[in-house]
Parts: C-alpha cells; sequence; structure tokens
C-alpha cells in the first residue's frame, strides 16, 4: 500500500502506523429499552482535589432526585465536587453525605436537583447471571455516556468477600494494607468484563433499567477482565441510613484508578467523509512499558519481546518508550499505539498514518459498523479484509480466507486472529501479516501489523517499534462498545 507523504509530519525514530477508520451511518432504532431510559439518571461526578488534580467518575441518582450514589474512593478528600447530567445541561455543587466504609459508597447531597428521576434496584442476585446487562458510566473524562456489556464471573457463589474473591493473586492482600476502605469483608460481585478509570460508581443496569451493582474496582491494569462490583441490594439499602465517619483525603491504589484530567488533551481528528461525521480519537492515558511489564509479571506471565528490548535499547530509552491509550469518541473503540509514533492524516488514501523511515513495518486500525451481529461478522470483516488484502502477494493462505475462530452469540462477541505470509509487491521480499478482529454487538475493530517475515533485516529500532505493536493489539486493544453504544470510552473505576 502507498500512502501520499505531502502531508507527513518530520521524521521521528518510531513504529509505522496506519490507523483506517471506517463508520458506517448507525441503523434506526425502535422504541428505547428500559435501561437506555435508566441511563439517563447516570451522573458525571468531578472530584477537585486540594493540590489541583482533579478525578471524574461517574454515578446515579437514588433515593430522590436530591442525591446521587458515587464510590466513596472517587470522592474522599475533596475541596470541591460537582455533579453534571448527560446532556451537560444542568450541573449541581455537592457535598459528601452518608458513606459505606465496607462497599466503598458515598451519598452525595446536591446543592439543587438536577431534574433527573432516581434509580431503582434489585432486592436480591439475579437467578440468571447470564442474562445481559450493560454498564453505563463516563469512562477515562470523555463527556458522553457509553453503554458497554458487563458479565459477571460464574462461580459456586454468586456473592462473596472482596478479601476471598481474588485470594492467591500475588499482590492482592497488600491493597488492604492500611486502607480504610472498601473492606476486605466487602460483598462483591465479580465482573469479567471491562473496566477503565472513570467507570468507578457507573451501574450495572438489568434489562428492567434496575441498578444490579455499582463498578468499584479492577486487578493487573484492568486488560485482564478481573474485576469487581458493589451489589446494589446488600448495600443500597443501608446507605441513607450509615453513620460511617467519613473521609478526609483521597486514598490512592492502582487498583482504584481515577479517572485524572491529564495536563493536556491530545487528540487526533479524522475530517468529515461521506457517511460519517468528523470524529476525534481522544488520547485518555498512557501506559509506560515499564509498567505494563510489571503488569504482565503480576499476572505471572513473561515476555521475551520485552526481555529483547531491554537487550538493544539504553536503560534510559526504555523507561520512556510507553503506550498511547486513544478512544473512539463515536463507537468506542479503545486503540493502543506506541507513544513515539507520529500520526497524521493522509487525504489521498483517506487514512491516519505514520511511518517509519525504512517503512518496512506498518500497523492498520479498521473501525466499522454494521446493521446487526451477523452482519458485523461478514460484511464489516470482508470490508476490512479488503483494505490489507493488497498489502502482499499471498502464499498459501490469505487474510480473505480469514475466519472468527471464537464466537459468542449469548453476548454478541467474536473473535480471530492469523498470520499470513507473502511477498511484497514492489520489493519482492518475504512480509509477514498479523490480522486480527474482534466484534462487539454489530461493531468490528480490526488490526493488521505489517512487517518483514525477517526482523534480523531490520534496524533495532525498528524491530523495537513491530514488538510494541504487537503488544499493543494483543494487550492494550480493545472494543468495549455494544451495538447500542453511545458515544464515548470504557475503563475503572476511578
Amino acid at each position: 500500500m502507498v500512502l501520499d507523504r505531502s502531508s507527513r509530519p518530520g521524521p521521528k525514530p518510531a513504529a509505522c502506523v496506519l490507523l483506517a477508520l471506517l463508520l458506517a451511518v448507525q441503523p434506526g432504532r425502535a422504541a428505547e429499552p428500559a435501561d437506555r431510559v435508566s441511563a439517563r439518571s447516570v451522573v458525571k461526578v468531578r472530584c477537585e482535589l486540594p493540590g489541583g488534580e482533579q478525578i471524574n467518575s461517574s454515578g446515579f441518582a437514588w433515593p430522590d432526585e436530591e442525591h446521587v450514589v458515587a464510590t466513596l474512593h472517587a470522592v474522599a478528600g475533596c475541596r470541591l465536587l460537582i455533579v453534571a447530567n448527560e446532556s451537560g445541561t444542568a450541573q449541581s455543587f455537592a457535598t459528601l453525605g452518608n458513606v459505606n466504609l465496607e462497599g466503598d459508597l458515598a451519598l452525595l447531597d446536591l446543592a439543587q436537583p438536577l431534574g433527573i428521576t432516581p434509580l431503582r434496584h434489585v432486592e436480591a442476585v439475579p437467578a440468571d447471571l447470564r442474562r445481559p446487562y450493560h454498564l453505563w458510566g463516563y469512562p477515562q473524562n470523555l463527556q458522553r455516556i457509553l453503554r458497554v456489556d458487563a458479565r459477571f464471573g460464574e462461580g459456586l457463589r454468586s456473592v462473596m468477600p472482596l478479601g476471598e474473591a481474588f485470594a492467591g493473586l500475588r499482590g492482592f492482600e497488600d491493597f488492604f494494607t492500611d486502607r480504610t476502605y472498601p473492606k476486605p469483608s466487602a460483598q462483591v460481585l465479580r465482573v469479567t468484563s471491562t473496566f477503565n478509570p472513570g467507570h468507578s460508581g457507573a451501574p450495572i443496569l438489568d434489562a428492567e433499567g434496575r441498578v444490579v451493582a455499582i463498578a468499584d474496582g479492577t486487578l493487573l491494569g484492568g486488560f485482564r477482565d478481573l474485576n469487581w462490583s458493589i451489589p446494589a441490594h446488600i448495600y443500597l439499602p443501608q446507605l441513607a441510613a450509615r453513620s460511617d465517619p467519613k473521609p478526609t483525603t483521597a486514598q490512592r491504589s492502582d487498583l482504584l484508578v481515577g479517572a485524572y484530567t491529564p495536563s493536556t488533551e491530545q487528540s487526533l481528528t479524522v475530517p468529515e467523509q461521506e457517511g460519517h461525521e468528523e470524529i476525534s480519537l481522544v488520547l485518555v492515558r498512557t501506559i509506560a512499558l515499564a509498567r505494563f511489564e510489571q503488569l504482565r509479571r503480576e499476572a505471572g506471565e513473561e515476555d521475551p519481546n520485552i526481555d529483547y528490548i531491554r537487550s538493544v535499547v539504553r536503560p534510559e530509552d526504555f523507561a520512556r518508550l510507553a503506550f498511547d491509550i486513544y478512544v473512539d469518541e463515536v463507537t468506542g473503540a479503545t486503540l493502543a499505539v506506541p507513544s513515539v509514533v507520529d500520526v497524521y492524516w493522509d487525504e489521498a488514501e483517506g487514512l491516519l498514518a505514520a511511518e517509519t523511515e525504512s517503512g518496512a513495518v506498518a500497523m492498520l486500525i479498521g473501525v466499522l459498523e454494521a446493521d446487526d451481529f451477523e452482519g458485523a461478522l461478514t460484511h464489516a470483516a470482508a470490508d476490512f479484509v479488503e483494505m490489507v488484502v493488497d498489502l502482499a502477494e499471498w502464499t498459501g493462505s490469505s487474510p480473505l480466507d480469514a475466519a472468527f475462530t471464537e464466537v459468542d452469540e449469548a453476548y454478541a462477541k467474536a473473535s480471530t486472529a492469523s498470520f499470513y505470509e507473502g511477498f511484497d509487491p514492489e520489493t519482492g521480499e518475504p512480509v509477514d501479516l498479523n490480522l486480527s478482529m474482534t466484534v462487539s454487538g454489530n461493531q468490528l475493530l480490526g488490526y493488521g501489523v505489517y512487517g518483514p517475515d525477517d526482523l534480523d533485516v531490520l534496524p533495532a529500532e525498528d524491530v523495537v517499534a513491530y514488538l510494541l505493536m504487537q503488544m499493543a493489539v494483543q494487550d492494550l486493544s480493545g472494543f468495549s462498545a455494544t451495538a447500542d453504544a453511545a458515544r464515548s470510552f470504557s475503563g475503572l473505576a476511578p
């Protein structure tokens, strides 16, 4: 694939990344489901700390229009609390009211009502935890609410103490050292779908729009889907009458990650194209490679590729390697890109693109929408494959043969990943393509990492870039949006 370099920024020793974003017109909808109606009662909570930092989280109106439920770790120690509704047309100052230290919940007193309806909650754990549930919240400090799938982990007991839920995970016991909330006795529902910063306090709703649980915490950086939520039927009925002492300082932890406002907001703009409006990929956080390595080790995983990178770069350069996490505000797709990459809009190709000086390594990312889950598996997947199939003359199987190897009809999820071998059509050199596609609801997120078959022919900086791209695709990118997603992104729990 040849890129127009006329709009390319100056050279930078980095990976070559090619981002292709194709967005179909979102289909019309029937009458709103109950959980979407309830989503209008979900609010964005902003906590301004004495040092100038902000923690952004989610919450919801309960038990009346003058109060909001939030997670305590997202609102403790604030010098100023501001709560806003979904449309941004109404906001109110708030003060910390009753708190529940065990369950890490807080009831905020609003200075003035926001004109939203209080939510109802379930009276017991649902009998079927495999039914569709959805998380509505404001992750990563984006401005619009997002509905994402919520999957509860099934065990012999649905509810169990937090201290038991992840017992045996290395370092988890240290979480409770010198911590007053949540407590190891807190009853939790385990969650095996993604939380991200800003999801703290977000309600998990059933099909009737009732609160089943409240998003609270995540383990191993959130990308291993080991998370927990606070069951609403246990903790909400007692919250208004609690007399626990109110914390006066913030209690921070890697497991209770706040969506802290960055010092400067960065974004990548995709101009308006036929079939979709102008969209923006917002940089929501950066994860250092050293931190990523630590999380892998905490999960009991070793990565020889990281060992290789350490062997070819100086320690001070290794410390600067990182991944930028972008979010497509239209679909909720989460895109991880090595932070050393310059990305620019290639008008001739209609793509976001970036290249190393050698141009030997490339990465393609496509975000596509179909009418339904089946359409995403077929039409959207075929469209993405058409974007990458001309990269090489393929030997043996080709990307056109790609098929989904994991399909979960119950949750409308699917994925596939395969390597393809071929020859560069210009140089005749052997090349590889790592093609992966993930479907959530009616949306598809596709990746293609492209480079020489023999990495030894590349300079060390290109090999490093190639390996970072593989990590970004396999471990740090994902698709949090569902077929009915509103605009925004997913994350943990402040």
